[in-house]
């Protein structure tokens, strides 16, 4: 579970236009949706919708179930890729001519990782808050509930207000031990998979239960590490960083369910989310304290950073004023000063260590 890329959300749609141009039977195509989501996940874990001018499907998949097992309904496992396989093919998508699977199109994707953590994932989210990020992404915290944090590092919403923030283009990283305490009012939760001997060796040993696949919640660091992506423009680019071209057409279903076919859809969609996780956050490699020098100011200014998250408004005060490029490089600086353990486990238990990292 540790680690392992899962899929939060996937949601697909097809023109119902272009089904009826194509002789599809849309009713039969609508039943056995129903049929086959009904069979496999919770009433509240998916979404089916039929209009004049769209059949879609959205889902939790890491809510997959079977009836004959006994776990507890959470969404920190994804079945295997034999089973989502199987639960495709039972929707019938397998089945269609390529002429119509072609018409069927992504229209949701979050690419999720739970990673147990050596610290309260507050402190992780505090520390991130702090960081300088590319491409117009900006920290913003929010209180998701009394007793937990979400950190969004996002592009902002083309009409920004209070309510609406976040972007089409988001990263989220939050206490997934605590959200599920805080929703569910449980301590234990009993695994459907279970967890192998790396994950095992990553939590205190009375955290978990392997006879039973019990896991105490109150007892691991679960930060949840999600980056999530809709509309077409984002999910092109999932798109061509899987055919290796550019493309037009948004993120075909077809894409997706030929890597599931031959068992790569997980590690392909591990390395796009890496690479992505890569250019916008960590950037940096961990490097050595002795390799940059810090005068008296920037160290007091590298003192008070990591003891309070800095204002997002802060950097524009700078800009406004002129200030901006000099407070940028000063955080720069700042950043590659010190090899800080919170980065460096995260930039490994999040799989950058294994990638190149990209220049600054």
């Amino acid at each position: 579970m540790s680690g392992n890329l899962l899929l939060d959300k996937l949601g697909f749609y097809v023109p119902t236009p272009d089904l009826t141009d194509l002789e599809v039977d849309v009713d039969f195509q609508l039943n056995q949706m129903n049929k086959c989501m009904e069979t496999f996940f919770p009433q509240k874990a998916y979404t089916i919708k039929t209009s004049r001018q769209k059949l879609s499907l959205c889902f939790t998949p890491t809510r997959y179930m079977k009836n004959a097992e006994k776990y507890t309904d959470t969404n920190l496992e994804m079945p295997t890729e034999d089973e989502l396989y199987e639960l495709f093919a039972r929707l019938g998508l397998y089945s269609l001519d390529d002429n119509v699977i072609d018409k069927y199109r992504v229209s949701v994707l979050h690419l999720t990782k739970n990673n147990y953590m050596n610290n309260p994932p507050i402190d992780y989210i505090n520390f991130l808050s702090n960081r300088q990020y590319k491409k117009r992404f900006k920290a913003l915290q929010h209180h998701s509930s009394d007793t937990n944090k979400t950190l969004y590092v996002t592009t902002l919403a083309k009409h920004f207000t209070e309510k609406d923030k976040v972007g089409d283009r988001q990263y989220l990283f939050y206490d997934k031990a605590q959200e599920l305490q805080d929703k569910a009012n449980i301590k234990e939760i009993v695994l459907r998979l279970g967890l192998n001997e790396e994950e095992r060796a990553l939590i205190p040993f009375e955290a978990y239960d392997s006879e039973t696949r019990t896991l105490w919640l109150d007892k691991v660091n679960i930060l949840r590490s999600e980056l999530q992506y809709r509309y077409k423009p984002k999910l092109q680019n999932i798109s061509d960083f899987v055919t290796g071209k550019k493309g037009k057409d948004g993120l075909k279903l077809k894409t997706l369910l030929d890597l599931l076919e031959e068992r790569k859809l997980y590690e392909t969609l591990e390395g796009y989310y890496i690479k992505a996780l890569q250019e916008v956050i960590f950037y940096q490699e961990p490097v050595l304290k002795e390799n940059v020098k810090l005068n008296n100011y920037e160290q007091m200014f590298a003192d008070l950073t990591k003891e309070n998250p800095l204002p997002p408004s802060l950097m524009k005060i700078f800009k406004d004023n002129g200030f901006g490029d000099s407070f940028s490089n000063l955080l720069k600086k700042v950043q590659s000063s010190d090899i800080n353990p919170l980065y460096t486990e995260l930039y490994n238990k999040l799989g950058i260590a294994e990638t190149v990292a990209v220049p600054v």
